[in-house]
């Protein structure tokens, strides 16, 4: 597609609508990683073309129909997740693991390697009353879900038909890949000085040039993760830009980057913690995970900072292959 292709605010759902009921059926007789996987990532998109269409002017007001469709996405999502959280943690734990074949029996990799074992084993047996939940969830959801779905595109086009072509729509208002990049990079920059503010008071942190690095260095936890956030939910959006796009494609990269950086913190963050409950703060295992969790921050500052400074930026080191 040519990157000054004009784009309806209905094309922004058709896809995700589509591939949302598609992976909610294979969710539902299958919760084995890969379809998790897909639910998760395909109602993250979903919201995020939700706030991409508040943002749009020109827009049919859909208010009400929207505010339904993410009350019911944020049930199946929040399922999801708890699954998929469990996933990616097995997957680093086990990543982790020192080879048992260089160890040597009583010394503190060989503990650290049991001591992982049995948390492996602890998530093992929660993923299974998580994945309940989940097919619990999409089997009492699905329908309603798509109903509301379906209530949302007739208002956002009336005189769509059932079955219709997307040339034979109405002639709803459209846009061009710059001007919606355009509009993701301001929800990115509202969200960020949102939290940043937030983060510092009236005098608070904001996103400037000035010493960013030093500044950014002194984020808490919950504005870290903000941030981690809107870096995820302003990919999505990017992704749903034309294919061929230059801006689709710089902007996609710029937040996968902040995304992936922040997430493989949050990872960390959360293996630590968990460690600690299970084994204690001094325990080898929990001393480990820290030290990752301390190695991924350093990244994620520098992403942050990039970010903040020159726009530019580079793969994060260490990234996990499809986090998403």
């Amino acid at each position: 597609m040519s990157k000054t292709k004009q784009i309806q605010a209905p094309e922004l759902l058709d896809d995700q609508i589509h591939a949302l009921g598609s992976a909610m059926l294979v969710a539902q007789t299958a919760a084995e990683k890969g379809p998790v996987h897909k639910l998760r990532t395909t109602t993250r998109r979903m919201e995020a073309q939700l706030v991409l269409l508040q943002a749009l002017p020109g827009v049919p007001e859909h208010g009400r129909e929207a505010t339904e469709v993410d009350r019911l996405l944020r049930r199946v999502r929040r399922a999801a997740a708890a699954v998929r959280d469990l996933d990616v943690q097995t997957e680093m734990i086990a990543a982790d693991m020192p080879d048992r074949a260089a160890l040597t029996a009583g010394s503190r990799g060989d503990q650290m390697r049991k001591e992982a074992a049995k948390l492996i084993k602890r998530l093992g047996k929660q993923r299974v009353g998580e994945a309940q939940k989940l097919v619990a969830t999409l089997r009492a959801e699905s329908d309603p879900l798509q109903g509301a779905l379906k209530a949302l595109e007739l208002k956002l086009n009336p005189l769509a038909e059932e079955g219709a072509s997307r040339l034979r729509r109405g002639a709803a208002k459209t846009f061009t890949a710059t001007e919606l990049a355009g509009r993701i990079q301001g929800a990115f920059a509202t969200r960020s000085a949102r939290a940043l503010h937030l983060h510092g008071g009236k005098n608070g942190v904001q996103p400037d040039n000035t010493h960013a690095l030093q500044r950014l260095q002194h984020l808490n936890e919950d504005t870290l993760h903000e941030l981690r956030k809107a870096a995820k939910q302003c990919r999505y959006m990017a992704e749903s830009l034309p294919e061929g796009s230059p801006q689709a494609r710089k902007l996609a990269q710029r937040f996968e980057y902040l995304q992936e950086a922040g997430g493989r913190w949050h990872d960390w963050l959360m293996l630590e913690a968990m460690a600690a409950r299970e084994h204690g703060k001094k325990a080898p295992l929990t001393e480990r995970y820290r030290n990752h969790r301390d190695a991924a921050l350093a990244e994620y500052h520098l992403q942050l900072a990039l970010e903040f400074t020159t726009g530019q930026h580079r793969p994060p080191q260490g990234a996990i292959a499809g986090r998403r």
